[in-house]
């Protein structure tokens, strides 16, 4: 039988990951970047990485050149980002309910 601790764990970071990933979608759709992510810069391009989404925008360096803004879908990291807020989310359920059992 699974902890409840461990279920109660994963439905918070699966509901967190849910609303981050709708929360950065709805950004690039108005302001074509991430608002919740790690951003990676480097020469003409930066990646960002939020909640199952990767946003990399390619910026032209001369005048007639564009810059180009892609967002993709990465199953992987939404599932490690929830993998490791599962782990987080664990240990914080687990010291509140041996801080409330002591008390």
């Amino acid at each position: 039988m699974m902890n409840k601790n461990v279920l109660i764990s994963f439905f918070l970071s699966l509901a967190v990951c849910l609303i981050g990933t709708f929360v950065n979608y709805r950004a690039f759709l108005s302001g074509k970047y991430l608002l919740w992510s790690l951003k990676m810069y480097g020469g003409e391009i930066t990646i960002e990485y939020g909640f199952g989404w990767i946003a990399s925008h390619i910026y032209g360096m001369t005048p007639d050149s564009t810059t180009s803004h892609n967002l993709r879908f990465s199953p992987v990291q939404f599932i490690l980002m929830l993998a490791v807020g599962t782990a987080l989310f664990f240990l914080i359920v687990t010291l509140v309910s041996k801080f409330r059992k002591s008390h």
